[in-house]
């Protein structure tokens, strides 16, 4: 996360997150001010209580741009039998067994991995493994939003009451 100053005010510097591609800090000076030693300290003091202390100021045409260090930030990673800390480390794929069989594998790495609707469809008990709708299936179909997943619910709970289900 990358902090962009806004304009100070009365003495101090306001600091909102925003998302740079790079670690650094865009600062947007009103009065055109060409040194960084007005916000020199302000800002090396509020990224240092953020563990990401400045390294270096870069005067840029009506900005100054703050570098700042990454490396007091955590971050999660793995970590092995050994409790050492793993970046990035190898995984071994493994396909489900219809998958690794399917000659549409490499088609089937490049779609988008949300969950879709055929998905929570089958998660839902309302298809069956081939596609084909099950009787809850067919049951959700005839009304619209939730109301036919709660009314399949209801008809298989057999310690429902059916005559609340009909009022």
């Amino acid at each position: 996360m990358f902090w962009t100053a806004l304009s100070p005010r009365r003495g101090r510097i306001v600091l909102r997150p925003t998302k740079h591609p790079r670690a650094e800090i865009a600062l947007r000076l009103l009065n055109n001010q060409k040194s960084p030693s007005r916000f020199a300290p302000l800002v090396g003091h509020k990224l240092a209580g953020q563990k990401t202390p400045v390294v270096k100021f870069v005067n840029q045409a009506q900005r100054i741009l703050a570098y700042t260090s990454l490396a007091d930030l955590t971050m999660r990673v793995p970590v092995d039998k050994y409790e050492v800390a793993q970046w990035k480390p190898i995984e071994r794929e493994v396909l489900p067994y219809d998958c690794a069989r399917c000659s549409l594998i490499e088609t089937c790495k490049l779609l988008p991995t949300a969950t879709g609707p055929a998905l929570t469809w089958r998660r839902l008990n309302l298809v069956d493994a081939q596609g084909n709708p099950t009787l809850r299936g067919r049951m959700v179909s005839f009304f619209s939003h939730g109301n036919g997943l709660a009314i399949a619910a209801a008809l298989e709970d057999e310690q429902y009451p059916f005559d609340e289900l009909m009022n």
